[in-house]
C-alpha cells in the first residue's frame, strides 16, 4: 500500500520523489539531524538522498516502511517522517526529523499527530511505541505535545 498524501492544517505529508533529492540532501546534511538520526550518512549527498528515496518507495510497496516528506502546502520539503508497521504485532515504530529553519514552530508535532491517525485509523495498529535520546529535548517535547510519552 502506498502512503496516501495526508493533509494537515499547515502541511502535506506525502512520499518523497526523485526530483527532491537535492533538497533532501541539503536538509539532511545537518549535524543536528545526524546526531539524532540512526544510520544517517555523513556527508549526506544527493546520491544518498536518491538511494533513500528509492528504499522508501520499495519499503512502502512491501508494506514495511511508510516514509513521507513533510511539506508546506506550497510543496516545500521541510523534513521527513516515517512509520515502520509490524502487521503481525499490530504495532509500528515512528521516526522523524525536520530542517533547521522549520524547528520550534510546531510542524513536527503536527506531522506526528497526523501520521498517528493514519497508523491507528487506516493501518489499524494498536500501538506505536517510540522513544528519543535523553539528550534530544526537542524530540521529547514533540512527543509530549503530540500526546505520546517518550520511553524513560
Amino acid at each position: 500500500m502506498d502512503l496516501p498524501t495526508l493533509r494537515t492544517p499547515r502541511l502535506l505529508l506525502k512520499p518523497l520523489s526523485a526530483p527532491q533529492a537535492a533538497r533532501l540532501a541539503e536538509l539532511a546534511d545537518d549535524p543536528w539531524v545526524r546526531a539524532f538520526t540512526a544510520n544517517m550518512p555523513s556527508p549526506y549527498t544527493v546520491e544518498a538522498a536518491h538511494a533513500f528515496i528509492e528504499r522508501s518507495r520499495q519499503g512502502a510497496e512491501r508494506d514495511e516502511d511508510y516514509v513521507a516528506g513533510i511539506h508546506t502546502h506550497a510543496g516545500e520539503l521541510m523534513g521527513v517522517i516515517n512509520l515502520r508497521p509490524s502487521r503481525r504485532h499490530r504495532s509500528g515504530h515512528l521516526g522523524y526529523w525536520i530542517g533547521a529553519a522549520f524547528r520550534n514552530q510546531g510542524f513536527t508535532t503536527e506531522a506526528v499527530r497526523h501520521l498517528m491517525l493514519f497508523a491507528f485509523q487506516t493501518l489499524e495498529l494498536h500501538r506505536v511505541p517510540t522513544a528519543c535520546l535523553a539528550t534530544n529535548s526537542a524530540s521529547a517535547r514533540v512527543l509530549e505535545k503530540a500526546g505520546l510519552a517518550p520511553a524513560p
